[in-house]
């Protein structure tokens, strides 16, 4: 380590307010400014979880986006030359390939004349007769990326898209929506639920915990405003924090299956 240590630390001797009155209502209008930045973190992550669930209901019918998608990667292919970092022979090929493969797919929609609408009335049926879900949504995004993870950690393999949903939707939301949904998904009369007790307790576990993105705002929000000059090192670390709280819910969730058997 080269960076020179500074070993004096001095500690503010400010007062928070003249008299006792004063010192009340600063900490009060500072309660209520965090209050607020926690309540309002909470509601953009809820609003982030409708957003895509809408964007991904829109892409699901794909009615008349299919020609702008492949119009839109075709100017793509077309844009790429502006890469400098991209060796000149290489970038030509890119190029090349990339705008073929769009015009071919252009032509192939507009020769055989491809229903968007019915294209993907025939993705959401495909899903509702493949899997547990009815839709494209994010729901089903994030039960089948982090599935996996949860064939590592002992969940059967009835349950492991219901624990990677659940799993999601702790990260992006927060543990409170998980465990309203854990419960919903615990009633058999549900459409969804879980089929083993052994899914419900590593669920439980695997649930406990600060590690989602709405508490990387509110560390953000909350400290930064305490410490102003420390945001941009709290930013940094976030995402790094998420990963080991999450790693250590996953962990204390595999304990607990294994106790079980």
């Amino acid at each position: 380590q080269t960076e020179k240590i500074d070993s004096n630390i001095e500690v503010s001797k400010e007062k928070a307010g003249s008299n006792f009155l004063d010192a009340m209502a600063s900490g009060t209008t500072d309660g209520l400014k965090l209050a607020v930045n926690i309540g309002a973190m909470l509601l953009v992550f809820f609003a982030f979880i409708a957003m895509g669930n809408y964007i991904l209901q829109v892409l699901g019918h794909f009615t008349s986006f299919l020609h702008w998608i492949v119009a839109a990667a075709f100017a793509a292919g077309m844009s790429y030359y502006k890469r400098d970092s991209i060796p000149v022979l290489r970038n030509f090929f890119m190029n090349f390939f990339g705008v073929l493969i769009a015009v071919v797919l252009y032509r192939y929609i507009m020769v055989l004349n491809v229903d968007g609408y019915t294209f993907g009335n025939s993705i959401s049926q495909w899903i509702a007769t493949h899997t547990n879900y009815d839709k494209l949504s994010m729901e089903f995004i994030l039960g089948y990326t982090f599935a996996p993870l949860m064939w590592l950690i002992g969940v059967a393999k009835e349950d492991i898209t219901i624990l990677g949903q659940l799993l999601g939707i702790k990260l992006i939301a927060s543990e409170f929506v998980g465990y309203i949904n854990l419960a919903e998904f615990k009633n058999v009369a549900s459409a969804m639920h879980l089929s083993y007790e052994k899914s419900v307790l590593i669920a439980t576990y695997m649930l406990c915990g600060f590690a989602n993105f709405a508490s990387i705002g509110i560390q953000v929000g909350g400290i930064g405003h305490l410490a102003p000059n420390q945001r941009r090192r709290l930013s940094e670390f976030g995402i790094k924090a998420l990963i080991g709280g999450t790693l250590a819910s996953l962990l204390s969730a595999n304990f607990a299956g294994m106790l079980v058997g």
